[in-house]
């Protein structure tokens, strides 16, 4: 199923989902904004999930904030681009701006894998909370973003989904204004890091922690954080 050039607002989950095996959508140059702050359910702009197959191809995405996690980690949170327990899904040229997770790939133990994700040439901007990118699973490819204003890590290798965070290639992505341009769990192993370049982060590599402690004029958004609280839908 092709998803082509609509624009889609004002929604209450999410913009545009596919979801479940059997499912196949190709997700090209539409305009998804959510509402902003709200308190209703945690939005997403785009979601694959629950074992669909598909690609997310220079789309326009954002405005998706859960408002009462917008200081602290008390429920829900929001995502421009989400690849919910689905393997293989790619990810390119995509415009995200003013979310709580910019792009997350996030494995569920019940539902399945989002393994093997390629993600090639976003642009991901003022990210609340978390993170440019989240790789909560394994075997992803991060190449060639660009991610700036992110209040936790520009790129996420995350350990906190069972058995999520190796075997993962992070290269030449542009990281601007982070908490930590690279964040890697404790058990986040096997991972390939090179020739990414970094301006006004904190600390351009950090191991051992799934948080990043920023200055502190934003000590207040240090959190701990589970990916339970990444919320897809599903009918």
């Amino acid at each position: 199923m092709n998803i082509t050039n609509n624009h889609v607002a004002n929604f209450q989950k999410n913009g545009i989902t596919g979801n479940e095996v059997g499912t196949s959508v190709t997700v090209t140059s539409n305009d998804v904004v959510g509402q902003g702050p709200t308190n209703g359910a945690a939005e997403n702009s785009i979601q694959i999930g629950f074992g669909a197959a598909g690609t997310i191809t220079s789309n326009t995405v954002g405005s998706d904030v859960w408002a009462p996690d917008v200081f602290g980690d008390t429920g829900n949170a929001a995502a421009g681009l989400l690849v919910y327990a689905s393997p293989n899904v790619a990810l390119k040229s995509n415009n995200v701006s003013n979310t709580q997770y910019g792009i997350a790939i996030v494995s569920d133990p019940a539902f399945g894998v989002a393994d093997g994700a390629i993600l090639t040439s976003n642009t991901i901007s003022l990210t609340h909370l978390y993170d440019g990118i989240d790789l909560c699973s394994n075997n992803n490819k991060a190449t060639g973003n660009t991610i700036s204003g992110s209040d936790e890590a520009g790129i996420h290798l995350d350990d906190t989904c069972p058995g999520a965070g190796t075997g993962n290639t992070v290269t030449s992505n542009k990281i601007n204004s982070a908490c930590a341009g690279i964040l890697s769990g404790p058990t986040a192993t096997g991972n390939t890091i090179t020739s990414n370049t970094f301006y006004n982060v904190s600390t351009v590599q950090a191991t051992g922690s799934n948080t990043c402690t920023p200055p502190p004029a934003r000590a207040n958004k240090a959190v701990a954080r589970s990916h339970a609280r990444i919320r897809a839908a599903r009918p």
